[in-house]
């Protein structure tokens, strides 16, 4: 069995049962995939400041671990058919018990910092901040609180181990690392995005912040949807994102996808794709095809 198989099984342990009684979509484990023009300069951001090393590397890819069974695929834009021009209207949440140690440690590092001052005020329902990589990708580090808001949330969160960054090589504190992580979305028709979710695909709804829903994909990765005109993007057609849920039962889902006469995009190696209202990649693809 290759590494990346080990990986994915690993996932599956230690996200614990509370999780398969909530995820319907049958994923073991997600990818966030940006494209990016400089692939190495991108990795090698992760690596120096956050402590993420590659754990599968390709000519097109870096593959990185950010919590068990939750990947970020930096990805060359010619892979996805970008150009430079494409928006790169989407954010990921780096979700995290350490968020003060975090934020501390990374002020002190000259980042492109998009929050200026960090001030976690009791009472929230999540605390964060936000920074850019080097291809303007936000990045949000974030911790919710208990909460009434969150009170699916939690027990799902609570569950799941800390994944550690490697702080000795990034030059950070110890026992630093991330939990899950959620993919922001962006959308014009945010009830149309949410109902495609639920009964299109059987995300359930875990967390609703009125303009911003928190859906269950997988069993450490979270999809959010966002009000296109209130988040931290606005609406684009097009953006250099995919969301790729991994499973062992793909020709299942695909059948499942079909009888709801949800149009479905075909590739070469057996994967396949869908569009939600907003036009966002949604793809399925088989564990076995990661290794």
């Amino acid at each position: 069995m290759h590494r990346f198989i080990i990986l994915l099984a690993a996932a599956l342990c230690t996200a614990g049962p509370a999780q398969a009684e909530t995820v319907t979509a049958d994923a073991v484990a997600a990818d966030i995939r940006f494209y990016y023009e400089d692939v190495p300069r991108a990795a090698q951001f992760y690596r120096e400041n956050l402590g993420l090393h590659p754990v599968k590397a390709t000519e097109e890819s870096v593959v990185l671990e950010v919590a068990p069974g939750a990947f970020l695929t930096l990805a060359t834009l010619e892979s996805g058919g970008y150009t430079p021009d494409t928006p790169r209207t989407a954010a990921i949440a780096l979700v995290t018990d350490q968020l003060d140690e975090w934020w501390e440690a990374l002020t002190q590092r000259g980042l492109d910092m998009r929050t200026e001052s960090y001030n976690p005020v009791p009472g929230r329902a999540h605390h964060g901040f936000v920074l850019a990589d080097p291809e303007g990708w936000l990045l949000e580090f974030e911790r919710f609180n208990p909460h009434p808001e969150n009170t699916a949330l939690m027990p799902q969160l609570n569950a799941l181990q800390t994944r550690y960054v490697d702080g000795d090589a990034a030059g950070l504190p110890e026992q630093l690392g991330f939990k899950a992580t959620v993919l922001w979305l962006y959308y014009e028709d945010l009830a149309a995005a949410e109902n495609f979710l639920i009964e299109s695909l059987g995300l359930p709804l875990i967390t609703d912040q009125g303009w911003a829903k928190i859906h269950a994909a997988a069993p450490t990765t979270f999809l959010g949807l966002v009000d296109g005109a209130r988040g931290m993007h606005t609406f684009t057609p097009e953006k250099a994102v995919t969301f790729e849920l991994l499973t062992s039962t793909l020709a299942a889902q695909k059948s499942q996808l079909a009888a709801k006469d949800i149009p479905i995009i075909p590739s070469e190696d057996g994967s396949f794709e869908v569009l939600d209202p907003g036009d966002h990649r949604l793809r399925w693809r088989s564990v076995a095809s990661r290794d």
